[in-house]
């Protein structure tokens, strides 16, 4: 079988949307160079949905937030509706913070350290997950990874990385007790010093393209550019986008050793009624019936423990899929989200 997919229609430029929503026109040019690619600029025009989803999660409605639920078809760039908003929120909260501090690589053969202190201990700005991404399966978030290593590793500063984004799965190195010395973390050093040496050997190999660099860096996790990679530093200080699904949040909220994750966030959610935190569910049509309502009360449990009662305007919710809709639909959204 065959379908033909028309083209979709495209809106506004990036600068028109960025202008109309007060924004400065330094995140449109960002935006659409490190979403984008670099031979794009901010008169680039996105397509309706995407358009519209950037808008809807910046606006607020007599002081209700709105939320964008994006059904388009397969293909149609719906990862972007909420990677938009996502990035340029972090944009424009870090014109309040000050440079970047560099990392503290406890994972380096030249780290003298004997206490184990994680990766961002030399920062001062808080903290915490502004963004929540969740998949169904695991084989998203590793999909979802590449694309969030396109758009950083292309921003951040090596060893100064501005924004952190980590997985967090059962495949996320280290155990839930953190290593009070840095010989009890001998594995996980051993396996991040390989890792950034195979990145440097991508980096100085004369015979790749600076393409074929990119595409090879993109398969791996690189601490320098500001990916995470164990639980621990996550558990200390989280990141500001955290990828990860229903099973692992479920557990996460009953387990003590990840409380920190919840508890900076909700400290940073007070300090501010510009911070919003964003919460994305994606391919939300396969939470139906009685697994559906689990995961509806994992995700109750969550904005209990972030304190939605005391700042409901500050979180933003978007959804994304190819199956939802008509009047079931809207009452499916309504009884998930409550």
């Amino acid at each position: 079988l065959m379908e033909p997919v028309f083209g979709y229609k495209n809106s506004k430029s990036i600068k028109e949307i960025c202008d109309s929503l007060g924004l400065n026109s330094d995140i449109a040019i960002k935006v659409a160079k490190h979403i984008f690619g670099e031979d794009k600029n901010e008169q680039m025009k996105l397509r309706v949905h995407q358009a519209e989803s950037f808008e809807i999660a910046f606006k607020k409605n007599n002081d209700l937030r709105q939320h964008p639920i994006i059904t388009s078809g397969t293909g149609s760039g719906k990862t972007e509706c909420f990677l938009i908003p996502i990035f340029a929120r972090l944009l424009q909260e870090s014109s309040k913070w000050g440079s970047p501090e560099k990392l503290n690589e406890w994972w380096s053969p030249s780290n003298k350290e004997r206490k184990w202190i994680h990766s961002r201990a030399n920062e001062k700005r808080k903290s915490a997950v502004r963004s929540l991404i969740l998949y169904p399966m695991n084989a998203l978030v590793e999909d979802q990874l590449t694309r969030l290593r396109s758009i950083f590793y292309s921003y951040n500063d090596s060893d100064y990385p501005e924004f952190f984004f980590g997985r967090y799965t059962g495949s996320t190195p280290g155990i839930l007790k953190k290593p009070e010395t840095i010989s009890k973390a001998k594995k996980e050093i051993k396996d991040l010093a390989t890792l950034v040496e195979d990145l440097k050997k991508i980096e100085n190999d004369n015979e790749l393209s600076d393409k074929q660099k990119d595409e090879s860096i993109k398969q791996l996790q690189d601490p320098r550019k500001g990916e995470m990679y164990t639980r621990w530093d996550m558990m200390e200080a989280p990141p500001d986008i955290l990828i990860s699904n229903f099973s692992m949040l479920n557990l996460m909220l009953m387990r003590e050793e990840e409380q920190n994750i919840f508890r900076s966030t909700r400290e940073w959610l007070s300090e501010s009624k510009d911070n919003i935190f964003t919460l994305v569910i994606d391919e939300i049509h396969l939470y139906r019936g009685t697994a559906g309502t689990e995961i509806s009360l994992t995700i109750r449990n969550l904005l209990n423990r972030l304190g939605f009662e005391d700042y409901p305007e500050q979180f933003s919710f978007i959804a994304t899929s190819a199956s939802i809709d008509g009047k079931k639909g809207k009452q499916f959204l309504e009884e998930f989200f409550s």
